[in-house]
């Protein structure tokens, strides 16, 4: 089985910025879960590149977003969703606050619902499949990346192409 892979990071906040990064195709024995990312996964990403600081990294548990997080120099903070844990209650700056992967979460679910259920089958999916699904996944970011003023983003982008 082939899985069509996203990683996915998003701001914290209002007017939180939406990256998403297309990983390379992993062929697996038919099962639920497709395969976290790797730390060469995590690199062609750049997402640790991007991050304005302060701030704090959270990740679902795969192992490689903590070593490259300490190749930045990031806190880090993980959350297993294999044993259901979705967000768990940390001490920063000697206060209790809850964290976790609840927004990003929250992302990806909308996400789903976005895409047509045709193109989000567990079947293999065609060349031409493949490629509507990138543009619905880049549509939905950049209508969430422009949330706020989606007719002036599509209009500058218009202009932009134009000229």
């Amino acid at each position: 089985m082939t899985h069509v892979r996203w990683a996915g990071a998003v701001e914290r906040g209002t007017n939180g910025k939406l990256l998403l990064h297309k990983l390379p195709f992993s062929l697996l024995t038919p099962g639920p879960r497709p395969a976290v990312e790797s730390l060469q996964d995590v690199r062609s990403t750049r997402f640790l590149e991007k991050i304005v600081r302060p701030c704090c990294v959270h990740a679902d548990g795969a192992k490689s977003w903590r070593s490259e997080c300490g190749k930045f120099r990031l806190p880090f903070r993980n959350v297993v969703h294999v044993k259901m844990q979705f967000s768990k209650m940390v001490k920063v700056k000697g206060k209790r606050k809850l964290t976790g992967t609840q927004l990003l979460d929250q992302v990806w679910r909308h996400l789903k619902k976005y895409v047509p259920k045709e193109l989000s089958t567990r079947e293999g999916l065609g060349t031409r499949d493949a490629a509507r699904l990138e543009q619905y996944v880049r549509s939905f970011q950049f209508r969430w990346n422009h949330k706020m003023n989606l007719a002036d983003a599509l209009a500058k982008r218009a202009a932009k192409h134009r000229g």
